[in-house]
């Protein structure tokens, strides 16, 4: 659809029209309805469409009054626009906790927690479009145009219309432009703060390479589990920082026990105990840690509002951030510690973050039909997910959030019923602490590598954060270190030592596994070839060559009769020799539902994927 420059021209006309009054009288939903909806229309967007929606309301005013929208394709949000008074201009901002937002950071931050990878901003005097996915709003914004430039500017408009968005306009504009995604930024971000505190905590205290490294990862951690609370509102606003204030200006006694008290102080209400020992190495040594850098640190993470990061944000981060090394480099008099981006221990441990609409495809055919089945939350409660081979939680995170629609839905059925009572909100049926629920009922994820056991706990403690709510204990529970293929009761375990043992980290499933088998297994399972040091562990498949074949025989294992697989596989698994055993038993024991060709799904990895889905006999 074409932009009709008459019906923009008469548009911008009755705008112009208007006396410094009637502008002043102006609310934003006033903006909205008047001008920004009719705008919307000559952008060939259906306001009144209503399967599927094209147009969906956010926000409301007060008296009820929509103020912004989301644009939608095919059911996914596309677009936010976020409308402000005539009165006000775009680079204006409020305070909220005593923090100081930019309406264009407002507006960023917003669209970026709906998912959404753009957003507009505008009063009509003024129209901005932003790419939302950056830390900093004005590296994201595209264009800039006022009232009486509308008619001349179809060009930049037209990118904005229905059918041009369609079509992926903005998707091609944004590739002209070449941003770094915020979490490259974010990882960036991070990898330079892990090398300030590996430095200092290597110069002051005498420590192996491997527990520093987990020290660092710990630390960073509950410094960002800590900033989310904070920008949430879970706790007071700038509470760290007001500590490092306080401690610059006095500079008595030692800034990181003043933070452990806030440390202590959360572990007290929230119950996770995740946050034990930090700067401790594997012998219960204490560590020592440079005050400066910390507040160094910590005064750089205010530069982010984890508000709107989402958990699948810091997801990806993460999974960059595992595969990253830190190496000591003599130089002369000193030794230096330098980033390296340590591909090799990723093809290692085969660690590759899944595209998001890989997850969301797997879930809606696994999750999804399990949970329609489910006539009332007791029917929820018995549903057991499990990804084997769980990284830094990105199918669990997905998984949690599914979990959480279908309660979310629930109560909303409930306060549909129970609209116009005055005790509506005391009613039995609803459900209260859902992100607790989930954790305690529906979800299992192992990994075989510590670190990324780590970030997933600290993931799923982000979804699950709610005010006043105690967290039940996640690593340990919830996600198990250990490695699925090895079975710990296997025979000839006595005769290891205990350096073998933890090498090869078994895995005891019969406390884990429920009787009867998982609802639901799904995963991507790592991709490398099988060491002959694990061949004597993994017995029955030491002809299979590739890793990930086993998690399929395993998946068939761990999930019930009739339950659900869901996994990312090397495509190779279709047509190799040595994957006809896995092939075989594909079809005696499974009904496969999907098996689709992703080719290359994954940045950096050679081989090409596919999704294996179906139910088992």
């Amino acid at each position: 659809m074409s932009i009709n420059e008459s019906d923009l021209s008469t548009l911008v006309t009755k705008f112009s029209n208007l006396d410094s009054l009637e502008i002043g009288r102006y609310t934003e939903s006033d903006v909205g309805s008047t001008f920004i909806i009719p705008l919307l229309k000559q952008l060939g967007w259906n306001i009144e469409a209503t399967n599927p929606k094209e147009v969906r309301e956010q926000k409301r005013d007060g008296v009820g009054r929509p103020t912004d929208y989301t644009l939608v394709i095919d059911d996914n949000d596309k677009i936010v626009v976020e409308i402000k008074r005539f009165d006000k201009s775009l680079d204006d901002h409020y305070l909220r906790n005593g923090r100081r937002l930019t309406f264009p950071q407002q507006t960023v931050d917003y669209a970026r927690s709906l998912g959404c990878n753009w957003s507009i901003l505008t009063n009509f005097k003024e129209t901005r479009l932003y790419f939302t996915n950056v830390v900093n709003p004005e590296e994201g914004k595209i264009f800039s145009i006022k009232h009486d430039e509308l008619v001349n500017s179809v060009q930049e408009l037209d990118v904005l219309t229905k059918d041009r968005v369609r079509m992926g306009s903005l998707e091609t504009l944004e590739l002209k432009n070449q941003r770094e995604p915020i979490e490259k930024e974010l990882t960036e971000f991070l990898k330079t703060m892990r090398k300030k505190l590996h430095t200092s905590i290597d110069n002051n205290s005498n420590v192996n390479e491997k527990d520093l490294r987990h020290i660092v990862q710990k630390l960073i951690d509950r410094l960002v589990v800590l900033r989310v609370a904070e920008d949430r509102e879970i706790i007071g606003r700038e509470t760290i920082k007001n500590v490092c204030d306080t401690w610059q200006s006095s500079r008595i006694g030692s800034l990181y026990p003043k933070i452990q008290g806030i440390v202590n102080d959360f572990e007290q209400t929230y119950g996770t105990k995740i946050f034990k020992d930090v700067l401790k190495d594997s012998k219960g040594n204490e560590i020592k840690l440079d005050d400066d850098v910390l507040d160094e640190v910590i005064t750089e993470l205010y530069k982010y509002n984890f508000d709107w990061i989402t958990a699948d944000v810091l997801g990806k981060v993460y999974e960059n951030f595992l595969t990253v090394q830190l190496q000591e480099v003599d130089r002369g008099s000193q030794v230096a510690i330098q980033i390296v981006s340590d591909s090799e221990a990723r093809k290692k441990i085969g660690a590759y973050y899944t595209p998001e609409y890989l997850i969301k495809f797997i879930i809606s055919k696994t999750i999804d039909p399990e949970l329609e089945k489910c006539a009332k939350p007791e029917d929820v409660e018995k549903v057991k997910v499990c990804d084997p081979a769980c990284g830094s939680g990105s199918f669990l995170i997905a998984v949690f959030d599914r979990f959480k629609k279908w309660y979310d839905d629930w109560n909303k059925k409930i306060d549909d019923e129970n609209k116009g009572r005055v005790d509506a909100s005391n009613d039995p049926r609803l459900i209260n602490n859902i992100g607790k629920r989930i954790l305690e009922h529906n979800i299992i994820g192992i990994d075989v590598d510590s670190q990324a056991c780590e970030v997933a706990s600290v993931n799923l403690l982000l979804k699950a954060l709610e005010k006043n709510v105690r967290i039940p204990e996640i690593l340990g529970k919830t996600i198990i270190n250990g490695n699925s293929l090895i079975h710990g009761n296997e025979s000839g375990f006595d005769e290891l030592t205990n350096e073998e043992k933890e090498q090869i980290n078994p895995l005891l499933w019969d406390k884990i596994k429920p009787e009867d088998g998982f609802d639901v297994v799904v995963g991507n399972p790592p991709y490398f070839k099988i060491r002959t040091s694990d061949k004597t562990r993994i017995s029955e498949h030491y002809e299979i060559p590739q890793i990930a074949f086993v998690f399929v025989s395993k998946a068939q294992e761990l999930v019930k009769n009739g339950g659900k697989i869901g996994l990312v596989l090397p495509k190779n698994i279709a047509y190799v020799e040595q994957a006809s055993v896995i092939r075989k038993k594909i079809f005696e024991e499974m009904s496969l539902e999907y098996f689709i060709d992703c080719e290359k799904a994954f940045k950096g990895v050679l081989l090409e994927e596919v999704l294996l889905i179906g139910k088992r006999k």
